[in-house]
């Protein structure tokens, strides 16, 4: 719910984003899942129908496996929290890991990065576990090459 008031209502009502949720629910578009691994926080769900909708009226490819892999949905949970935090006192462009990793010749992507009207980059690294020295390397790398297509 506070990623839904955050990004939809930039986090002027939590009542008005509780009201359009239920409605999306009443409707049958979405469905609350309580996950223990966010804290006992709901993970809002697309329903099939929802699925349907969606991809119906898409602008975007609207993936949703059946099993959801804990790791990568706690991962991707802060993501979306530090990017919609930094968005509050930014005014770069955001370009999600999925959207970098379509870039000509990169492998491995920061989970996202900001593009600032200066021409500026700042990517954005989340890690939950260590990683290789090398695979940080390959990212500021791929970092550097993503500010020469970006522009």
């Amino acid at each position: 719910m506070e990623h839904v008031s955050r990004y939809y209502y930039q986090a002027k009502s939590m009542r008005e984003s509780y009201r359009r949720v239920q409605e999306l629910e009443a409707a049958g578009l979405i469905r609350r899942e309580e996950i223990p691994v966010l804290g006992g926080k709901k993970l809002i769900r697309l329903t099939k129908l929802g699925v349907a909708t969606a991809q119906e009226n898409r602008t975007t490819e609207v993936p949703q496996g059946k099993r959801l892999d804990l790791t990568t949905l706690s991962h991707d949970s802060m993501v979306t929290h530090v990017r919609l935090r930094l968005e509050q006192l930014w005014d770069g462009e955001w370009f999600p890991e999925r959207f970098l990793m379509q870039l000509p010749k990169l492998t491995q992507v920061a989970d996202g990065l900001f593009r600032f009207p200066n021409g500026n980059h700042v990517a954005i690294e989340l890690e939950n576990s260590a990683k290789g020295h090398e695979r940080f390397k390959t990212i500021l790398s791929n970092h550097a090459r993503q500010q020469c297509v970006l522009v």
